[in-house]
């Protein structure tokens, strides 16, 4: 059925103003021009009445992208009647708008731009046809085809979380003490057959007898990237809804570095959401489809789950939270957690907290200054090994 839009509707509003006092007034003149308001929303209602006879299919490509990557809608409109359409409007975003005219049983494709600025899974379609007449008075809506989806997942940054430790053995003569990535935990006595290399000098010397090192393999530990979805934790921050995104982003991508060293991790929220890659096939995009829709929470289930969630003795923690984390569940997660790292995001300043050989704070104003304060972190461990 025609609608009329707002040039339509002035001018019926118009037409009725100026129609009434010239009606009973009598002036003839004012009758007639008011009446030219009618007959032309009545050749308009003539010229709409006729549908496009046509039919649409909408696909996104890609379906899936990051934060501000491109992706665009292609949409293909087929007339199904054997005479040309008449001219018509296609529509799947609010501001973006095409004009078409196919001939008969012509088949056209279009490529609208789709916009990307947020992240989340967002609706596109279904094609609205929309046919106006040339003063713009009524217009006649339908919709033709499916709708389908987009989801656009958080920007993706180089994290390195310890899979990015190996150097390249440029001088096979010299031995290495321990593999490349691990880091020395603690010693014990020497025992026949033991490597040589892994002979702990200084502390043999000190003790009087042969000691050798133990090393932690983070390489070859599991991970938990737990994200704080606490709105509370990026009040203080200057920004807390920026504070919150960098802190989404980085999640996704100590999950997509996870995943490339094809170590097994399990993503947690404060909110309840778990992923686990042992048990979820295509871990990597579950993870990061659902990281495309997390949003904050007033609960505040951090403390619970610090508790709670415990994992096996070499599993790593990353947890990404905003800027401040209590005193209390500081000491709750050196007690629970032999090996972890705290992504503290929204901070006034950057800077690296090194607690011990296998946990350490990182506080940063942005998530990129986080990965670079976190890549300088690791260097610096390879550069003492």
């Amino acid at each position: 059925m025609p609608v009329p839009t707002a040039v339509g509707l002035g001018i019926g509003l118009f037409s009725l103003v100026l129609g009434v006092p010239a009606y009973l007034l009598g002036y003839r003149e004012m009758l007639v021009i008011s009446g030219s308001g009618p007959a032309a929303l009545l050749l308009a209602a003539i010229w709409v009445v006729r549908r496009p006879l046509v039919t649409a299919s909408i696909d996104v490509l890609p379906g899936r992208v990051q934060v501000g990557q491109p992706a665009e809608a292609r949409i293909e409109v087929r007339n199904r009647s054997r005479r040309p359409s008449p001219r018509f409007d296609i529509w799947v975003t609010p501001d973006r708008c095409v004009r078409l005219k196919l001939a008969a049983a012509e088949t056209r494709a279009v490529n609208i731009d789709l916009p990307t600025q947020r992240r989340g899974v967002f609706t596109v379609g279904p094609v609205n046809v929309l046919r106006s007449d040339p003063l713009g008075l009524l217009r006649r809506a339908q919709s033709a085809g499916d709708s389908t989806t987009l989801t656009v997942r958080p920007t993706l940054l180089p994290l390195p979380l310890g899979v990015d430790a190996r150097r390249p053995d440029t001088e096979a003569s010299e031995p290495e003490p321990a593999p490349s990535g691990v880091s020395f935990r603690d010693v014990r006595d020497y025992e026949l057959g033991d490597d040589v290399r892994r002979i702990h000098w200084p502390s043999s010397l000190r003790t009087d007898r042969l000691v050798v090192r133990l090393h932690d393999d983070p390489e070859n530990s599991t991970l938990m990237v737990l994200l704080d979805t606490h709105r509370g934790s990026y009040a203080g921050c200057v920004d807390p809804e920026a504070a919150f995104e960098d802190a989404v982003r980085l999640a996704a991508s100590c999950v997509a570095a996870a995943s490339r060293s094809g170590r097994d991790c399990r993503l947690v929220t404060s909110a309840g959401l778990t992923v686990d890659s042992r048990s979820v096939r295509q871990f990597r995009a579950v993870a990061l489809d659902a990281l495309a829709t997390v949003e904050t929470t007033t609960e505040n289930a951090l403390p619970y789950l610090l508790t709670r969630l415990a994992g096996p003795p070499d599993e790593t923690l990353y947890l990404v939270t905003g800027d401040g984390l209590p005193a209390a569940l500081q000491r709750r997660l050196t007690g629970a957690r032999r090996r972890y790292a705290v992504l503290r995001l929204g901070s006034p300043h950057d800077d690296v907290l090194v607690l011990s050989t296998r946990s350490a704070i990182v506080s940063a104003t942005s998530a990129g200054n986080a990965v670079r304060s976190w890549a300088a972190l690791e260097r610096s461990k390879r550069s003492r090994r």
